[in-house]
């Protein structure tokens, strides 16, 4: 897993946490370092709205609600035992600019039939079949049994379909040093440590679990 300031692992990323290290050594705290924002960044999907693609798992089956917003998707990505998926679409959807790039690279792929798809996926024909024609009948319904979505703009059934693998990246930790509201760092006594003041990204408990877009302009 890369991080989005770095995401093909192949530049420099200065995002190492030196300001949050060097802080523990005089025996700061920290808060809500598990708390991480993870984002799709650079896979397959092509769509810029909800309801004109579909995620699958390795084995070729869905998993999620594709609806959801980015914390409950990557969520259950982590969740996916080899962290493998794919997103789907149609020669109906509205791609967004980045088509031609993504099928330049290979990140983004084409195929005339699911039995094609399914062989370029290494999964069964057989079961990516099946969940797009059971995805495709809740499309007709406006019902999802299986994850409950409710937002359709398509079945996706019209060759060529287009697929890639989506990946999330690291993209923001919420956590960091423990401050108080005078920005004084918090020793592991739980009193203020002499001298010692943090802002910005390097400091915790601002966000919570999570950070909504354009919060960290505050920070």
């Amino acid at each position: 897993m890369f991080t989005t300031a770095n995401p093909t692992g192949r530049g420099f990323d200065g995002s190492t946490g030196d300001g949050i290290l060097l802080a523990e050594k005089t025996g700061a705290q920290t808060v809500d370092m598990e708390a991480i924002q993870l984002i799709p960044l650079r896979g397959g999907r092509l769509l810029n709205y909800v309801g004109g693609d579909i995620f699958v798992d390795s084995s070729g089956k869905r998993f999620v609600d594709e609806s959801k917003g980015v914390k409950a998707i990557g969520e259950a990505y982590l969740n996916l035992p080899d962290r493998v998926f794919w997103v789907i679409t149609d020669s109906q959807s509205q791609k967004s600019l980045d088509l031609d790039a993504k099928l330049l690279s290979g990140t983004v792929r084409m195929a005339d039939s699911v039995a094609e798809m399914a062989k370029k996926m290494h999964v069964s024909p057989k079961v990516l079949q099946e969940t797009l024609d059971r995805y495709n009948k809740f499309a007709e319904l406006g019902e999802d049994k299986d994850f409950g979505k409710k937002i359709f703009t398509q079945k996706i059934d019209k060759p060529p379909f287009y697929f890639g693998r989506e990946q999330f990246d690291i993209h923001y930790s919420c956590g960091g040093l423990k401050i108080n509201k005078k920005c004084q760092v918090i020793g592991k006594e739980s009193k203020p440590i002499p001298n010692l003041y943090a802002v910005g990204e390097v400091t915790g408990g601002i966000h919570g679990r999570d950070r909504l877009g354009g919060d960290s302009l505050i920070s």
